[in-house]
């Protein structure tokens, strides 16, 4: 969007780093993404940063854009990651 200074407050990645350097505890994160999304290169920026600073990433790039179509085909391997963590809680 238009309002960086707003988006910075907000950005994930900058507020992993934060979290990071002040010791606290790291969520495990899963991000996938559509090859022909329009955000696709923020996403890769984003795990490029996570990479980059030795967090946990589970990323996935697949065949697909922002909309319904995507979503319903990723969904249940959002979700299985998802269960996977709360059973070993």
């Amino acid at each position: 969007g238009s309002d960086s200074v707003s988006w910075m407050s907000r950005d994930p990645a900058r507020l992993l780093l934060q979290l990071q350097r002040r010791g606290g505890p790291i969520p495990q994160i899963y991000a996938d993404v559509g090859t022909s999304e329009i955000v696709l290169s923020q996403n890769q920026t984003f795990r490029d940063a996570m990479v980059a600073a030795n967090i946990p990433i589970t990323y996935v790039e697949s065949p697909g854009d922002h909309d319904w179509r995507e979503w319903r085909a990723q969904l249940p391997f959002s979700l299985r990651f998802i269960a996977e963590r709360l059973k070993r809680q």
